[in-house]
């Protein structure tokens, strides 16, 4: 949870275009799968859908993506030449990002101001309240 904190803090937040986007490649992969018929079987059994678990799935899917996304920013700071955190110099990019979340994400996070998450929470509240049909009688 720390690195989603991080992420939206620093501006790292999916937009819903991103979200689409990205969660309709996942799709694509997942339904070209050869077993996918046998997936969709499961959750008819299970009194849903695949598309009806990707809808509730999506705020979890949105953390992802902004971790992700994040995860790519500090990729390409080292690709291109940033190889220090702190005072200690990364010889790959596991450890560049080892000592990332260590040295500056975690510590970033203890003192992390959650009334700047209000708002999305809000959102996500709304979203969940929607897809049970809560509120909109």
């Amino acid at each position: 949870m720390e690195q989603y904190y991080y992420a939206v803090q620093n501006g790292y937040s999916v937009t819903e275009e991103e979200l689409k986007m990205c969660m309709d490649e996942q799709d694509k992969i997942i339904k070209s799968a050869s077993n996918f018929a046998e997936f969709e079987a499961y959750y008819e059994e299970s009194g849903t859908t695949y598309n009806e678990y990707r809808q509730r799935m999506k705020e979890y899917s949105r953390m992802q993506f902004t971790i992700k996304k994040l995860y790519n920013a500090a990729y390409e700071e080292f690709r291109h030449g940033n190889d220090r955190i702190g005072e200690r110099t990364c010889e790959d990019f596991n450890e560049y990002w080892t000592y990332f979340l260590l040295d500056v994400v975690y510590p970033a996070t203890e003192t992390y101001n959650e009334e700047t998450l209000i708002p999305l929470l809000d959102e996500a509240e709304a979203f969940y309240n929607e897809c049970l049909g809560i509120g909109t009688e």
